[in-house]
C-alpha cells in the first residue's frame, strides 16, 4: 500500500478543522471569562452520522452472572457463546438441511466481563 492510502484527504481535513474549531470553542468559552457571553451560541455536540441515535434512549438489560475467568480464551470463549444464545435476538432458517442464522438486532454488551 502507498504511503497516500493512509494520509488523510481534504475532505478529512476540513471535517477535523470544523470538529475541532467546536471543541475549542467550547474550551475558551469555558476557561476565559470574557468570551462568556457567547455561550448560548457555542456548538455543543458536533453532529455526526450517529446523532439521531445517540439522542434515543437506550435500554439496558441485566445479563446474568458467569463464574468464569475472563483472561482465560476458553472460558471467555464459552461466555460470549452463552451472551449470544441467551440475548443475542436472532431468526433461525433451515436451508437445505443447513442452519441459517439472521441476527435481527446487534447489541452493544457493556459489564464487568469485558472491562
Amino acid at each position: 500500500m502507498e504511503n497516500v492510502d493512509f494520509l488523510p484527504s481534504p475532505a478529512d481535513n476540513q471535517n477535523y478543522l470544523h470538529d475541532i474549531t467546536a471543541i475549542a470553542t467550547r474550551v475558551v468559552i469555558k476557561h476565559i471569562p470574557a468570551f462568556n457571553i457567547f455561550k448560548d451560541v457555542t456548538v455543543h455536540h458536533i453532529p455526526h452520522k450517529y446523532s439521531e441515535v445517540m439522542k434515543q434512549k437506550s435500554q439496558q438489560v441485566h445479563l446474568a452472572f458467569f463464574s468464569r475467568m475472563k483472561n482465560v480464551n476458553e472460558e471467555m470463549i464459552d461466555i460470549l457463546q452463552q451472551l449470544h444464545n441467551k440475548y443475542l435476538p436472532v431468526d433461525r432458517d433451515e436451508i437445505d438441511g443447513q442452519e441459517v442464522v439472521t441476527i435481527l438486532e446487534r447489541l452493544f454488551l457493556v459489564g464487568p466481563a469485558y472491562r
